[in-house]
């Protein structure tokens, strides 16, 4: 089974400018005309898809039914999204979020909330979604007696560059995963690595500190 990994999209941002909203589209068409070319199964965004918590764009929604869902339905691809920290309306739990818009097309799209464990080629995969003060015990301990091989996740972990040059040093600690033959997280904008794990960062530059 051949996946495609996306980082953290954030579509809407720049409150929703058109001009970069077009440019994030336009990527997304390249990336999905690729991913055909080469024969990729599924597509994992490992969380944040969209950018702003509390509401919506109308352009955005738009542009999501009009030209996102109509890519997908093309390519034959379906999608795995992880809730992230910028999906939640609310920052103690991950149930009300805006990717909920997706929802009523699940032979395209699958939502994941919390955390879980699925087959996928033969091997047993972990979807793991942002860690909120609720659901931190649940899932921290799901993670820690896995069996799986692979996770993929939204994860906020010490010891990385949260930006180029700007290490995080506070969060999860790397050992959490150390179990895994891989780890696949979104969060952080900045490509990076460390051991057994990797930051996913973003496809594009969202900001002047994205690298």
């Amino acid at each position: 089974m051949k996946l495609a990994i996306v980082g953290d999209l954030h579509l809407g941002i720049k409150g929703g400018d058109p001009v970069f909203m077009d440019y994030q589209f336009k990527w997304i068409e390249r990336f999905l005309t690729r991913c055909v070319i080469e024969q990729v199964d599924r597509i994992v965004q490992v969380g944040d898809a969209l950018d702003v918590r509390s509401n919506t764009n109308n352009l955005l929604l738009h542009r999501l039914y009009h030209d996102f869902i109509p890519l997908v339905e093309k390519s034959g691809i379906p999608w795995t999204f992880l809730v992230g920290n910028h999906n939640i309306f609310y920052r103690d739990q991950n149930k009300v979020h805006n990717l909920t818009i997706l929802k009523h097309r699940p032979d395209l799209f699958h939502i994941v909330e919390e955390f879980e464990t699925v087959q996928w080629g033969g091997q047993r995969v972990d979807l793991c979604a942002w860690i909120n003060k609720n659901n931190s015990t649940d899932i921290l301990g799901k993670i820690r007696d896995s069996k799986s091989k692979y996770l993929f996740g939204h994860f906020e972990p010490e010891g990385l560059p949260y930006y180029k040059g700007v290490m995080a040093e506070s969060g999860l600690s790397l050992d959490l995963f150390g179990h895994y033959d891989n780890v696949f997280s979104g969060h952080y904008h900045t490509v990076s690595s460390h051991k057994n794990f990797l930051m996913c960062g973003s496809p594009y530059h969202l900001t002047w500190a994205d690298q």
